[in-house]
């Protein structure tokens, strides 16, 4: 027992919480947020995994979530959004494809394909279908993102089922 005792005193005092995410410390952190004020996108916390699908993100940069984003060629979103509303993304991204093609559908009906260095805006009633394998950057208000991405969790193990 104070063995385990003391792993957890040394875990306390080299890492943080941040909005439900142990960071490490030794990250360099905002004076007023405690937010790391840099990381390598592959130290994001992965948030979502599944078969060549790795979903990482990080709230706490001025009220938006970082997100590195692992998809593969054939991913249509389309599912897992519905039963929001118009069965979209109501959530605005910003971002940067670093690989990939993503053909995006608004709900509006026009439809725009983002490619390798691009950088978008997507406003809130979209969703995606990946025809490339895509690896993404985005920001995104904590708030939206926080609510699609329960609501798509929840339909994973809806289908999983």
């Amino acid at each position: 027992m104070q063995i385990l005792l003391r792993i957890l005193v040394n875990i306390a005092h080299q890492h943080t919480w941040i909005e439900n995410f142990l960071i490490p410390k030794s990250l360099f952190l905002s004076p007023l947020t405690q937010t790391p004020m840099k990381i390598n996108k592959e130290d994001l916390p992965v948030a979502m995994q599944g078969p060549g699908t790795i979903m990482r993100n990080l709230p706490g940069y001025g009220g938006m979530t970082v997100a590195f984003n692992q998809v593969p060629a054939g991913t249509d979103l389309t599912p897992l959004l519905q039963g929001l509303a118009n069965n979209s993304c109501h959530c605005p991204h910003w971002g940067y494809i670093l690989e990939g093609v993503m053909l995006v559908k608004y709900d509006d009906g026009s439809e725009e394909r983002l490619t390798t260095g691009d950088l978008f805006y997507l406003p809130p009633g979209h969703t995606a279908m990946v025809e490339k394998d895509l690896k993404l950057i985005d920001f995104n208000p904590t708030k939206e993102f926080s609510e699609v991405m329960n609501h798509m969790a929840n339909k994973m193990a809806e289908f999983s089922k």
